[in-house]
């Protein structure tokens, strides 16, 4: 029975393997796929692999040799200037109600809202840091044009 050790000295020298080195990843690979990130930064890494007629594991070894990152692109309620100040002011009204009610009222705040089902992990965004990633802004009754 051999031992570990015999068995590591029985295998073939790197010397032998080295044209097994990824050598599709070079200083112009990178270079062409900072500017297809920056061009759209949402496109999927699986986009660019069949853009550049290569492996998706090819394109997140660059990605990330590049040091970004694939962000959750975050959803933010979209609110107007005037409904950021009646918010505010309805705040201090609301804080002011409960400072005069006597501690025995017990408040019970319920929202309908309307519930949407979609695949929002699914929007992504390549970047360096969090705070590049751009929110997607919603409404509920989004105006017509």
């Amino acid at each position: 029975m051999m031992s570990r050790r015999s068995l590591r000295l029985a295998r073939p020298s790197k010397e032998r393997w080295k044209w097994r080195h990824n050598r599709k990843v070079d200083e112009d690979f990178l270079m062409g796929l900072m500017a297809e990130i920056e061009a759209d930064p949402t496109r999927s890494m699986r986009k660019m692999a069949k853009v550049f007629e290569v492996s998706e594991w090819t394109i997140r070894k660059a990605v990330s040799k590049l040091g970004l990152y694939s962000y959750v692109r975050r959803r933010r309620q979209l609110l107007s200037n005037s409904a950021k100040n009646s918010r505010v002011d309805r705040g201090k009204k609301l804080l002011s109600w409960l400072k005069k009610k006597p501690s025995s009222t017990v408040l019970v705040f319920s929202d309908k809202k309307n519930w949407t089902v979609d695949q929002s992990r699914n929007d992504r965004f390549l970047a360096y840091a969090v705070e590049e990633v751009p929110p997607i802004n919603q409404t509920k009754h989004p105006p017509h044009p």
